[in-house]
């Protein structure tokens, strides 16, 4: 389904914010506009992607599930992100499934086009390679906590790591959508 939305939207995602006014209308343009009811499946494990998808407004968590059947978050994607990128950048399946959280809108940009756009513009391909070099070290960062922290400290560490995407409210931090119990178990493998 089709959602109408103010097209300036785009600007706040994170990987086009410094792109030209010219520039962001050449992407709203190509990109299609879907609504994803929360716990509906957005990218399927081991499907071709076809897409980059950015999160208007809603959050989605990437997802593997073990051969026992356990599911273990990988991470968690919020307003402005993106994701997808990583099967358009190397033409393999998609390494997990992309689950919405809650009610979310995500643009979904065709991949040639969007291996159009960063050839065309060499910031927005360096900005992309340090975003995806951020998410590399994030990713570096919880298999460390996992094999040298027990649970306890994986909680503290992932709560503080949710908190740091969190809603300020004076002194205190609001996560939201609240973690349940199985996903924060999910985020540091003990579920």
């Amino acid at each position: 389904m089709e959602e109408d939305y103010n097209p300036d939207i785009l600007k706040t995602i994170e990987l086009l914010s410094t792109l030209s006014d010219e520039e962001v209308e050449h992407v709203r343009e190509r990109a299609v506009i879907k609504k994803f009811l929360k716990n509906e499946t957005i990218l399927h494990e081991e499907d071709t992607n076809e897409f980059l998808y950015m999160i208007l407004s809603g959050s989605v968590k990437v997802v593997q599930t073990t051969q026992d059947g356990k599911e273990m978050v990988l991470a968690m994607h919020r307003s402005r992100d993106f994701f997808g990128e990583m099967s358009l950048l190397d033409g393999k399946t998609v390494p997990a499934t992309v689950v919405a959280m809650e009610d979310s809108v995500v643009a979904r940009m065709k991949a040639h086009d969007f291996i159009a756009l960063i050839r065309s513009d060499f910031d927005l391909t360096l900005r992309l390679l340090r975003i995806l070099t951020g998410k590399a070290r994030g990713l570096s960062d919880r298999i460390f906590d996992l094999i040298a922290h027990n649970a306890r400290d994986r909680i503290c560490f992932e709560l503080a790591r949710l908190a740091a995407t969190g809603v300020r409210d004076g002194s205190r931090v609001m996560i939201r959508p609240a973690p349940t119990h199985y996903e924060i178990a999910a985020r540091i493998g003990e579920n």
